[in-house]
Order: C-alpha cells, then structure tokens, then sequence
C-alpha cells in the first residue's frame, strides 16, 4: 500500500512541475501540412506590339532583365528570340548563332554549374512525325546588355543537345528543366488523353546523340507548353483548355511530381491558340500568351496573380 501511495505521489508531482515548465519531456511538433497556394483569375496586362511575333509558342521570365520575358514563333521563323516587357512591349531580337527554327515549341531557364543563367530553346515540334527522330534543345547563356534602339544581337556559344526518343518520332510543345538537377524533361503532344514523360538527365552530351528515356505517362491531353518555378517546388503544364498544377510535397522531386496526378487544376483565360506559359521570376504569379489565329490577331498577354 505505501508503494502505491508513493508512485502516486510521484506521478501527482511530476504533472504539478510539467504545469510550471519544469518537465523535460518533449513534445513533437505537428507535422507540416502541405498548403495549395490559390490564384487570381487572369487579367489582360498587355498586347504584343511586335508583328513578327505572331506565332508565340513559348515564353520564360528573363532572370537577368527584371520584368522582362523571352518569347519565340513556333515553325518556320529565324533563330531567334524575343524581348518583352511584362506589358508585352518588344524590347530586341536575340539571334542564337549556329541553330535553326525547324519547329520551336518550348522554352526555359535554369542557372548552370558556372553560375550563369541559360535559356533552353526546344526544337521538339513534330506534327506529322516526319524528322527521323532527331530534335534539339538549344542552351545559350543569357545575355545581360540590354539591346539599344531595337538593335539585333547574336548569341554566340550555342550548346546543341540532339537526342531521339526510344520509341520512335514523337511531336512535342512542353520543355521543363529542373532547377536543381537540370535534367530536361518533355511532355510529348497527342489526342490520346494521356501523353509520355521523357527525361534527359544530366550532364546532357553535346557532342553526340543522346537518347531521352521514358518515364511513365501524364493524364493529360494535347499538352502545349509548361513550367518549372524559380524555386523548384511548382510545376505549371498547360493544354488548349485548362491549366495543371504541381506543389511538390515535403522532399519530392520534379520526377516523382510528373509521375503522380497533379493537384488541381487553376485558373485560365480561354484563348484560341494558347501556348505558352511560365511562371513569373519571383514565383508571384503566371503568364500566358496566345498565337495569332485567323480569328484574333491581338496576341494578348494576361498575368494570373497568386493569393
């Protein structure tokens, strides 16, 4: 009977010091819940005052210009991209030495190992699977002099990445590059209602063909462009209709991001040829910018805000 007065007593203590913040016991903190950040609906922040930019199929925040974005036509243009504003007012033309616009569908950034910023310009477009199985992704390093009075300027140090896909000729418009690892990822282009995932990890060869590998497929159909935030934890795919979204968890990779279902799907202001996409260089919010058709030759450029 004294034993069990005594551990009584002694339980009845230690709950009167744990009250005073005596007791060392820890407590663990809850785990952190991974949050869904929401957008504004699109608001139309400019028109594209360049002609010549009249087949818009890609577009990336400039790292090196602040409030500034790279664009490009899609087939049959020059090398070339092009400078905007976030108010889509065209700032120069940058011509990559040694490249050619064969079928461009896709643009991004990434800062390689020397510390600089590089653009990647994706010649993966294939409508009617005729090239043999041989594309290109272009990396240049980008500029950091902005182009006086329109003047145009030439890339040199072009870095050529050829590579084939392991089952034959495939169309593509998605170019995503991991802002960690920079491997390169393309979503091919299909009315399936699924499309392929393929990667090319890196370092990526530059001297000879590399061979993208097949990861698994993305339930979604007729993909046309996407993006990789500057932080590396949102991922941002788009078709012709919707617009899909990726928060990576606590310790996921872009890979395992692609490989299961996206999130949810945010806001988009339905344009006719919609294209592009990219999220802005502060991760503050996207963009989007639509082609030329022959129904609508303003090339609008709208801004989604984030909560």
């Amino acid at each position: 009977m004294y034993k069990v007065l005594l551990n009584a007593l002694k339980i009845t203590t230690l709950i009167v010091l744990c009250s005073f913040g005596s007791c060392n016991t820890v407590v663990q903190p809850p785990k952190p819940v991974d949050t869904l950040p929401e957008f504004e609906g699109g608001i139309e922040i400019g028109l594209i005052n360049n002609s010549e930019i009249e087949e818009a199929s890609g577009i990336v925040a400039s790292r090196n210009f602040e409030g500034m974005h790279w664009v490009h036509n899609d087939s049959g243009d020059r090398n070339r991209i092009f400078l905007i504003d976030n108010k889509g007012i065209w700032k120069g033309n940058f011509y990559l030495d040694g490249a050619a616009n064969r079928d461009w569908e896709g643009i991004a950034m990434a800062k390689m190992e020397d510390g600089n910023n590089y653009i990647f310009v994706g010649e993966i477009g294939d409508n009617n699977n005729v090239q043999n199985n041989k594309y290109f992704i272009y990396i240049v390093k980008e500029p950091t002099a902005m182009p006086q009075n329109g003047e145009e300027v030439l890339l040199n140090g072009l870095k050529t990445v050829a590579f084939s896909y392991p089952d034959g000729s495939k169309d593509a418009e998605t170019l995503l590059v991991d802002q960690k690892t920079k491997d390169i990822y393309i979503i091919s282009k299909s009315t399936t209602g699924t499309e392929n995932i393929y990667t090319i990890p890196f370092p990526y060869s530059y001297t000879s063909n590399n061979e993208a590998k097949l990861l698994g497929k993305i339930s979604i159909n007729q993909a046309t462009s996407g993006d990789i935030s500057i932080t590396n934890d949102e991922i941002l795919i788009k078709n012709y209709f919707q617009i899909f979204y990726w928060k990576l968890k606590t310790n996921e990779t872009i890979k395992q991001a692609l490989l299961r279902k996206y999130d949810k799907t945010v806001p988009y202001k339905s344009e006719l040829q919609g294209e592009a996409i990219a999220f802005g260089v502060k991760n503050e919010g996207y963009y989007t910018l639509s082609e030329t058709t022959p129904f609508n030759d303003l090339k609008k450029l709208f801004y989604y805000k984030k909560k």
